[in-house]
């Protein structure tokens, strides 16, 4: 039996960690049935492992910001983890600086094109937008919308939902990660090292059959084809916002992409149009103090970049009476 000193220094212990780690790491997404896991009516801290950011977000789903004035039309903002942006605060995040729209931040970690297309009906009915930013990284358009793991396209491209529940049974019964942000950290570290367990020996890995990220991209993908899925699934009322590696030359997806938007005058942004600028200033858009020079995703500059690119779209667009 534990003596009453032992355990109340244990439940001490577990106290401060819970403090400490609701100032370092918090937040919790909810299954919402027609779109999937979102944040919702909840504050999320993310300050361990890349960026310092805290963000809001609204029970609707979006993600706060300042108001936008009254007649603002309201632009829709679909994408993953870059769009999300939960690396940064409100005010930093690209969606956070257009001003002159009501801007609707719905980005969710882990979409690709599947997604957008699969949830394009239920997004457009429930915040009505005028128009949609639909942001792309390479992956998502590749081997990331293919992932049979998750909410991907079939050969035919119709989407196929997966929704991923990473909850235990007493995780469940008891809504612990609901409310412990030192239960949910420790679950997902559980999680890891488990995922590390199924890894080869280290002296072994040269073993195992490789396949790199930078190889999926040069294959065939039907790139096209999936920008037009979206485009029917927004009603051809949407603007593609291409996020690049900023290290990697255009691989054959960005070259589709980019064939694409020329060949039928589509109204896309592809993020590499500012990266020599920020090469020549000796500086990345993407990367934090806390992580990897110009890798992961993009930091307060990076995000003041998109925001521009997509400033002057909106204008052009607008000054066509197009929403």
């Amino acid at each position: 039996m534990l003596s009453w000193r032992t355990s109340s220094g244990v439940l001490l212990a577990v106290v401060v960690f819970e403090v400490v780690l609701r100032q370092l790491t918090f937040g919790r997404v909810t299954l919402d049935p027609q779109v999937g896991w979102m944040w919702r009516s909840t504050t999320v801290i993310h300050r361990l492992g890349e960026g310092w950011g805290v963000s809001h977000w609204r029970d609707d789903e979006t993600r706060s910001h300042a108001p936008a004035a009254a007649n603002a039309p309201c632009v829709l903002f679909v994408g993953d983890s870059i769009t999300e942006a939960l690396q940064v605060n409100d005010d930093e995040a690209f969606s956070g600086r257009m001003s002159a729209v009501n801007a609707l931040n719905i980005g969710q970690s882990g979409h690709s094109a599947a997604d957008y297309v699969v949830y394009a009906a239920e997004y457009r009915a429930r915040h009505r937008p005028d128009w949609t930013v639909v942001e792309l990284a390479p992956p998502d358009l590749a081997e990331d919308a293919f992932n049979p793991g998750k909410t991907h396209f079939d050969g035919g491209l119709n989407p196929h939902v997966v929704l991923f529940d990473a909850d235990g049974r007493l995780s469940k019964l008891l809504g612990i990660r609901r409310w412990s942000a030192f239960a949910n950290f420790a679950v997902r570290r559980v999680q890891e090292y488990a995922a590390s367990a199924r890894m080869p020996p280290l002296f072994r890995a040269a073993d195992e059959t490789i396949h790199p990220a930078a190889a999926d991209l040069q294959r065939n993908w039907p790139v096209a084809a999936e920008m037009a899925r979206l485009r029917n699934a927004y009603s051809d009322r949407l603007t593609f916002f291409f996020v690049p590696n900023f290290f990697e030359p255009p691989s054959r997806v960005e070259d589709a992409f980019t064939c694409e938007c020329r060949n039928r005058s589509l109204s896309c942004i592809n993020m590499r149009t500012v990266f020599d600028g920020f090469r020549n200033r000796g500086d990345a858009p993407f990367g934090f103090p806390n992580s990897s020079f110009g890798e992961g995703h993009l930091n307060a500059c990076g995000h003041a970049a998109a925001a521009l690119l997509l400033k002057s779209e909106m204008e052009r667009l607008r000054a066509r009476g197009l929403f």
